[in-house]
């Protein structure tokens, strides 16, 4: 991800409209069957031809779009006319398109697409704008129809005979509490999100975070799982082997909103990953990656810092006192056990252990686990998206600036379906290093990489940047700056300093009570020393976006 620039040979995948997303879904749905067969016979491509109502040079002419990069996005029509670049509707009459569809998702019986077709047109005129005609209504609820109906519904999951056939993901927040990396105070209970492969039992991936559940937490987690972890085990200094990568062909999740987005849909399908829901009212459908969290969390239990269960378990320990990790130390005993205790030994459900499983299921089945052949637009598509205009000093995103000279042609720019409006554009960033953020630039099909506008601040998380404009907000009266946050991230950089060489002369002490050349504590003395523990103890803050200064 260290590139200025990635161009890619389709469009950003949020500026898809609906509708021609539909059609490619229909076009996969097509060629679905052939694409499996080996090698591929005229007789059975004509039959398909006529099973769907299209000519076999069709058929061919797709199959060989698909194979050329297996994106979804490969097999969108070619836009012509005025709806080149964008969407014929508006953004207003999108806007209420998505609320009517998804507010039907949970109303049962389901609505039929001629009830649906007229709300959105009722809905329109009710807001004085011009409703799409009733025809594009249908074809696009129609294609979203059939691309539920292709969904299948899992009970014990006969569909996972191999590797990477099913995988469940879920969320956890962990029994321990994590401090920060600077001045080593608590800061709360991370959350973890985890990937199991159902065949070999097999941990594919995780993300851990401080801030709550979101699309974020499942797309960096679908990345981890899917990316070979060679590198990021070298940066945590593991001398482990994790070989569990490649694209699953299912993700199994519960009904949390984060699993339900536009975003993530568009992103699954992009990379041939179906994505599945756990039916209501029937939990033993998640019951692998339930169970998994469980085992986690028992784990824990004997780390310092832990919560326990209950506070009948935690009795008079207290978690904030002793915590001791940082949430990159607990990323590194997670990945510790992960491959040299959990994957190691024998899993009794399956009767060996997870990872001879998964190579022994690959090797039986002569099978490789299917690649990413662009692990930059993999990464990208996945991570969190925002929509910003470019203004005279760049984007704004949390109240920071980003500049580069590739955002000058587009400085108030105007959106060109309402010119009273700025233009917005897609911009992608991992909350793990907002140093730098990703820029959608149509014009030339390319991601273009964006940093700070001021160099000189230093590169940090999200989570580093909340806890810095808090305490900007404490020491700042009135409107609080970009320079302000960083001040104060700065400050805390010498705070860390301080408590360190603090905590260093007290442990020196210590020694030196103990043979005897230092009076012990309350006996003459030059004086207490303070330590890091002594420092004022504040609890991470429930999650809030931060408004730009």
């Amino acid at each position: 991800m260290n590139t200025t620039t990635h161009r890619v040979s389709k469009p950003e995948l949020s500026g898809i409209e609906e509708s021609q997303w539909g059609r490619a879904r229909e076009r996969m749905e097509a060629i679905a069957p052939l694409l499996e067969s080996t090698p591929l016979s005229r007789e059975r491509v004509k039959s398909r031809a006529a099973e769907v109502r299209k000519s076999p040079a069709t058929l061919y002419r797709w199959i060989e779009l698909w194979r050329s990069s297996e994106h979804l996005s490969s097999l969108l029509p070619k836009q012509r006319g005025p709806s080149a670049g964008g969407s014929r509707l508006s953004s207003a009459v999108e806007e209420i398109v998505a609320s009517v569809l998804n507010s039907a998702k949970s109303k049962l019986p389901r609505p039929s697409t001629a009830r649906l077709a007229h709300r959105i047109v009722a809905e329109c005129q009710q807001a004085g704008l011009k409703p799409p005609h009733i025809a594009t209504l249908r074809r696009r609820l129609k294609a979203r129809r059939q691309s539920q109906k292709r969904r299948p519904v899992f009970g014990n999951f006969p569909g996972a005979d191999g590797p990477l056939a099913v995988v469940q993901i879920d969320h956890t927040k962990l029994d321990v509490v994590v401090v920060d990396e600077r001045e080593r105070l608590a800061l709360g209970r991370p959350w973890l999100t985890l990937a199991i492969d159902v065949y070999s039992r097999c941990i594919v991936g995780f993300y851990l975070s401080l801030d709550p559940p979101g699309i974020h937490s499942v797309g960096l987690c679908l990345v981890h799982a899917v990316l070979p972890k060679d590198l990021w085990l070298a940066k945590l200094d593991s001398n482990y082997s994790w070989p569990v990568s490649g694209l699953m062909d299912l993700v199994h999740a519960d009904n949390g909103p984060e699993f339900h987005s536009k975003a993530l849909e568009r992103a699954t399908e992009e990379w041939g990953i179906r994505l599945n829901w756990r039916p209501a009212r029937r939990p033993w459908y998640g019951g692998h990656i339930e169970r998994l969290l469980g085992t986690v969390s028992k784990e824990l239990h004997q780390l310092p810092g832990t919560t326990m269960s209950n506070p009948r378990e935690r009795g008079k320990y207290d978690a904030q006192h002793g915590a001791a990790l940082t949430l990159t130390e607990l990323e590194r005993w997670l990945v510790l056990w992960i491959t040299g205790v959990y994957h190691e030994h024998l899993h009794r459900e399956i009767g060996t252990s997870p990872i001879v499983r998964f190579q022994e299921g690959l090797r039986l089945a002569d099978l490789k686990p299917r690649v990413v052949n662009d692990a930059v637009k993999f990464s990208l598509d996945f991570m969190p998206l925002y929509e910003r205009s470019v203004g005279r000093d760049g984007i704004r995103l949390d109240g920071i600036c980003y500049w580069s000279d590739v955002l000058r042609p587009h400085i108030e720019s105007r959106d060109p379906g309402d010119p009273s409006k700025k233009r917005k554009f897609p911009v992608r960033r991992d909350p793990r290093d907002i140093s730098t953020v990703w820029f959608w630039d149509a014009e030339t099909s390319a991601y273009q990489r964006v940093p700070y506008r001021n160099l000189s601040h230093p590169a940090t998380s999200i989570w580093e940047l909340r806890r810095a404009y808090r305490a900007a907000k404490s020491q700042v009266q009135g409107r609080i700056t970009e320079a302000d946050v960083f001040k104060a991230h700065e400050q805390m950089l010498e705070v860390e300093k301080d408590a360190i060489r603090k905590t260093r002369t007290m442990r020196r002490n210590e020694a030196r009570r103990r043979d005897g050349s230092l009076p012990a504590p309350g006996q003459a003395s030059p004086g207490r020393l303070s330590t890091a523990s002594d420092l004022h103890r504040e609890p991470i803050l429930p999650f809030e976006e931060i408004e730009d200064f």
